[in-house]
């Protein structure tokens, strides 16, 4: 299906398969999918290359040899109940949206490299959503002004669950990001790159409340110069490394949660290169490092981690109470 041009278009039970792209859309003010499969094409199932409104529902995008969905340049872009799996290269990959990405109720999962890739958009919102057992990263998200992900999940992937750079607030809820790293070889010296549930640098805002981060190859959650974080009821258990790993920071607050039984620290708390612990090569990316910090910590369960339950260095303050942490290899609680 080719087509060029146009104010709107509906394709409804239509099935699109072992051509180029399945359907081919270039310069149209709407493009209504319902219905729809497009699996097995050379290249894409849908690429629709500039143009005003997308919606998706109900519909299958797989086994193509490209991307499931390759879509740029659009206003608006709606998923709800579909499919992208099993892609050769992304299963939904979208650039460049003036205003607003949603995706309800869908899948991205098997694919060759990320199952979902965002770049340059406005807000992003995802629900009830899944983006596991991708060979490269659940969901790739770089300059994006706000992004939301709740009840939704990216498990058992090749690098990370989710990584990004450059983005304004990302917002977490109840949001799963277990069993990260596992699917591809890493090189030597590479390995603080993969292996993070959530792996975010050179962000505004982050808020992560409730969700289970556990079982990673490196961090359950990994932060790099990042102006404000909360954390709310969060689970970071089992990494290879740290619960939660957060360098080049303003502000952060934790309130309750787990993060035991890691490799290295239940959180780690740094706040430059100098007296953190962190890679040098990925604070490169960074830019300049903050000097003052204020760190909250209340509440929570802080157990079994191989060094310290709670590792802060810092320059300013920091106050921590009611924290319950036990039978660390290390210090329960380690100020510098």
């Amino acid at each position: 299906v080719e087509i060029n041009g146009g104010h709107w278009v509906e394709l409804h039970n239509i099935r699109v398969t072992d051509g180029f792209n399945g359907i081919f859309v270039d310069n149209l003010g709407r493009l209504v999918l319902e219905n729809v499969v497009a699996n097995f094409n050379e290249e894409n199932g849908l690429f629709f290359d500039f143009g005003g409104r997308v919606d998706i529902r109900d519909s299958v995008f797989s086994n193509n040899g490209d991307d499931g969905a390759d879509i740029e340049e659009l206003n608006k872009v709606y998923i709800k109940n579909s499919y992208f799996n099993e892609n050769f290269n992304i299963g939904v990959n979208i650039r460049n949206v003036i205003d607003r990405v949603s995706i309800k109720h869908s899948e991205a999962k098997y694919n060759l490299e990320d199952g979902l890739d965002i770049s340059d958009a406005d807000i992003v919102a995802a629900e009830f959503s899944h983006f596991s057992y991708n060979e490269d990263d659940g969901v790739q998200i770089n300059r994006v002004n706000y992004s939301s992900f709740s009840e939704s999940s990216a498990n058992y992937n090749g690098q990370n669950g989710v990584e990004g750079l450059l983005n304004g607030s990302n917002i977490f809820k109840w949001f799963d990001a277990n069993n990260n790293g596992g699917l591809v070889d890493i090189d030597p010296g590479d390995e603080f790159l993969f292996g993070n549930g959530i792996a975010l640098g050179e962000s505004y805002y982050i808020m992560v409340e409730g969700g289970h981060f556990n079982n990673n190859n490196n961090d359950g959650i990994l932060l790099v110069d990042t102006h404000m974080a909360d954390f709310y009821e969060v689970n970071a258990k089992g990494n290879g490394d740290d619960g939660v790993d957060m360098f080049a920071f303003d502000r952060v607050a934790f309130r309750n949660g787990h993060f035991s039984n890691n490799y290295d620290d239940g959180i780690d708390l740094a706040g430059s290169l100098e007296n953190g612990n962190g890679d040098p090569q990925l604070l490169a990316r960074t830019g300049d490092q903050t000097e003052n910090y204020d760190v909250s910590i209340v509440g929570g369960f802080y157990w079994d981690n191989v060094s310290n339950g709670i590792e802060v260095d810092f320059v300013g303050s920091a106050y921590v109470a009611s924290v319950s942490a036990l039978r660390n290899g290390r210090d329960g609680v380690d100020v510098d």
